[in-house]
């Protein structure tokens, strides 16, 4: 089944604040005080910019750019995104903090076997780790902030 994710993560206050801020927006609990900020068609629409990307390789708009670094004044915000099926495999992330990025972008394009050792090392597990998420052995932070139990942006309510 085909799989695609983008959107922020950080404390939930900070995103219940950013999300306070449009009409669309939302903010989905993950594990601990931690949230999703998913990034649907809705909030890019009210975001109402025209779309310029920054980061070759990258969905991330110039608009939630500025929103994250804004926000990561607060505490550590991270963009994710993710694509998986019909032979594609997208991770990518970047992490901001102090009203800067700190890390990133980070892409890796590379086909993904599950099976194969190194999980902790994709983009998404990379960001995670820097929000406070933490896998138990045999696991990755994917698995740990629950971010399977969705497959597509848009269903994450």
């Amino acid at each position: 089944m085909p799989f695609e994710i983008r959107a922020l993560v950080a404390k939930k206050v900070i995103l219940t604040e950013l999300a306070h801020k449009f009409d669309s927006a939302r903010v989905v609990d993950l594990v601990d005080d931690l949230g999703l900020f998913p990034l649907t068609e809705a909030f890019e629409h009210e975001l109402g910019e025209d779309i310029a990307f920054p980061f070759e390789g990258l969905r991330l708009s110039a608009g939630v750019a500025g929103l994250a670094a804004e926000e990561s004044v607060s505490g550590p915000v991270v963009y994710i995104e993710a694509e998986y099926g019909g032979g594609k495999s997208h991770q990518a992330s970047v992490l901001y903090l102090d009203g800067r990025i700190d890390k990133g972008p980070i892409i890796d394009d590379s086909i993904w076997d599950p099976r194969e050792a190194g999980l902790q090392d994709r983009p998404v597990d990379q960001a995670l780790r820097a929000v406070g998420i933490v896998a138990a052995p045999e696991s990755d932070e994917w698995d740990a902030a629950g971010l399977s139990r969705y497959h597509r942006t848009d269903d994450w309510k």
